[in-house]
C-alpha cells in the first residue's frame, strides 16, 4: 500500500508539471520551483525529528500521537508569517508572491502527513498511505480543470494536501500528556532534527543559488529534473521508511539485508528512470534539453538510495552525532559546488554538481556506518533511555 501510494504521489507530481508547462509555461515551473524549496524545508522541520525519535519511545501509542500532534499545531502561528516574508521576498509580483505562499504552506502539510504515516506504521496501519495520494490527486485534477492562473493551481493543491492530512489522522486516538512531559519529546526529538534538515538544504537549496544566475524558463527545466530524481527516489524512501521501526530493533545484522535489497533496487530504477525521463521529456514536456540532464542524473540512484538507507540505519542506531556531522560536510560542499557550478556553467553546471554531491555521499554514509561508533555518539546512544524512562 505504501508503494502504490508513492507510486501515485509520483504520477500527481509528474501530472502537475505537465499541466504546469503546458497551460502556463516554463516560467510557472520556475515560480513553483521556488515555493517547492521551502516545501521540502518545512517538511522536515516541523516535525522536530519526531518521525525517528518516536519509535524509540516506550509509552502508548495515543500518547505519540497526542505529542506530534499538539507540537505540529504549536508552529502554525510561527509558520505562517515566516512564510508570506519568504514569498514577499522572493516573489518577483504580487501573483508569484501568493503562488509562492500556497506551495510553502503545503509544506507544513506534508509534513504533518510524514509523521502521521510513521505513527500509522508503528502499528502497521498502511491504507491512508494509499488513500492520502488519491486526496491529491482529486486536488491536481479539480485545479487543471478550475484553474485561470498558476496560483489558483497552487491553492487547489494546498487544499487537497490539507485533507490527505485529515484521512491519515482521523482514525488515531489521543491520550494526554502532562506538558511538561511534549516539551521534553520536543527536545530530545530535536536532536534528530539536524540531519534531516541539513540532508534537504544540501539539495533544495540548490533552486535558489541557480535563481540567481539562469532564467526562470531554465530555473523551469531545472525543477523538472530535480522532480524526475525525486520520483526515482521514492521506491527507496518508502521502503526504507516501512523497514525503519524494525532497522531500531533488529540493528546492523538487519540493515546489511536491507541494503542487499536497496542495491538491487538502485539498479534497476537508474534504467528505469532514463527510459522514462526520456518519455517524459518528448512525449509530454516537450523538452529534449531535461532527457539529456537526466542521463547524467539517472546514473547516480545507486548511490543515492545508499545515502538514505545509512543516513536512516545510523538514526535508528541512535548515532544522531554521526548524522548530524555528515549532514553540516554535505551542506557545505553542496553550497560550494552548487555555487561555483551554477556561475560557470549554468544549467548543467548545477545538474553535474548534483550528480557528484549525490555519489559523494552514498559512498561516505556507507563508510560512516560501518566504522565503530565514537564516544561522542555512544553518549547519544545512552542518553536517549535516560531522557525517555
Amino acid at each position: 500500500m505504501l508503494l502504490s501510494g508513492r507510486a501515485i504521489q509520483l504520477v500527481n507530481g509528474l501530472l502537475l508539471s505537465t499541466i504546469l508547462v503546458r497551460r502556463f509555461g516554463l516560467e510557472a515551473v520556475g515560480s513553483f520551483a521556488i515555493g517547492i524549496a521551502a516545501v521540502n524545508v518545512l517538511a522536515s522541520v516541523c516535525p522536530l525529528g519526531l518521525g525517528a525519535y518516536l519509535p524509540r519511545l516506550k509509552q502508548s501509542h495515543a500518547q505519540s500521537c497526542f505529542a506530534g500532534l499538539l507540537l505540529f499545531l504549536a508552529q502554525l502561528p510561527a509558520v505562517v508569517p515566516a512564510l508570506l516574508l519568504y514569498a514577499q521576498l522572493q516573489g518577483e509580483s504580487p501573483a508569484e508572491q501568493r503562488l509562492i505562499f500556497f506551495i510553502a504552506l503545503s509544506g507544513y502539510c506534508i509534513g504533518l502527513a510524514n509523521l502521521g504515516m510513521m505513527l500509522s506504521i508503528m502499528v502497521s496501519r498502511f491504507y491512508p498511505g494509499l488513500l492520502a495520494p488519491l486526496c491529491e490527486t482529486a486536488g491536481v485534477l479539480a485545479g487543471s480543470l478550475l484553474s485561470r492562473s498558476p496560483e489558483d493551481l497552487a491553492l487547489s493543491l494546498l487544499l487537497s494536501r490539507v485533507v490527505s492530512v485529515g484521512v491519515i489522522w482521523v482514525g488515531f486516538r489521543l491520550e494526554r500528556l502532562p506538558l511538561g512531559r511534549v516539551v521534553e519529546i520536543a527536545g530530545n526529538g530535536v536532536r534528530y532534527l539536524a540531519p534531516d534538515v541539513l540532508t534537504i538544504l544540501s539539495e533544495h537549496s540548490l533552486p535558489l543559488v541557480l535563481a540567481k544566475f539562469v532564467s526562470r524558463s531554465e530555473l523551469g527545466m531545472f525543477r523538472l529534473c530535480q522532480q524526475l530524481l525525486m520520483a526515482a527516489d521514492s521506491p527507496a524512501w518508502t521502503f526504507v521508511q516501512s523497514k525503519y521501526p524494525q532497522m531500531v530493533e533488529g540493528g546492523p545484522r538487519f540493515v546489511d539485508q536491507v541494503d542487499r535489497q536497496v542495491r538491487r533496487m538502485g539498479l534497476v530504477a537508474s534504467a528505469v528512470c532514463l527510459f522514462g525521463s526520456v518519455t517524459l521529456a518528448f512525449l509530454f514536456f516537450h523538452t529534449p534539453m531535461v532527457a539529456l540532464l537526466m542521463t547524467l542524473l539517472s546514473g547516480c540512484l545507486a548511490w543515492r538510495y545508499k545515502s538514505y538507507l545509512y543516513g536512516q540505519a545510523l538514526r535508528a542506531a541512535g548515532r544522531v552525532a554521526a548524522v548530524t556531522g555528515l549532514g553540516v560536510v554535505r551542506l557545505f560542499t553542496a553550497l560550494f559546488l552548487f555555487y561555483f557550478s551554477a556561475q560557470s556553467f549554468g544549467l548543467w553546471g548545477a545538474v553535474l554538481a548534483l550528480a557528484l554531491l549525490s555519489v559523494a555521499a552514498g559512498i561516505t554514509y556507507e563508510h560512516v556506518y560501518h566504522r565503530p561508533a565514537t564516544r561522542a555518539e555512544d553518549v547519544v546512544i545512552n542518553a536517549a533511555p535516560l531522557a525517555e524512562s
